[in-house]
């Protein structure tokens, strides 16, 4: 199966969830993720020791398909469903980070 798609922007609602336009008839996908922003390195501890700190992280918890039609919204949990094209949790999460630093 090929998909082909790709994302058009994003918009955020607040600070855990994230509106992604994909291009396929500009369906609405929410995504529900946990945003650290990471920690920063500390050089030197009193025993000598360090720690180099971590980067930003995105984790996603779950992606919404909604479709509204005569008044009646549905809503579809599709995060396995997506899960399973290679790559494409990565590049949100990516997306996510990129609009995040901005």
């Amino acid at each position: 199966m090929t998909y082909n798609t790709s994302i058009q922007g994003i918009y955020s609602g607040n600070n855990s969830k994230t509106g992604i336009d994909v291009e396929e008839e500009e369906q609405d996908l929410e995504v529900d993720y946990s945003y650290s922003p990471g920690e920063d390195p500390v050089y030197y501890y009193g025993d000598g020791s360090g720690y180099p700190g971590s980067g930003p992280e995105v984790y996603i918890n779950e992606i919404i398909w909604s479709k509204t039609k005569d008044d009646k919204t549905t809503e579809i949990d599709v995060t396995d469903l997506l899960s399973e094209i290679p790559d494409l949790l990565y590049l949100l999460e990516e997306r996510i980070l990129e609009y995040k630093q901005e």
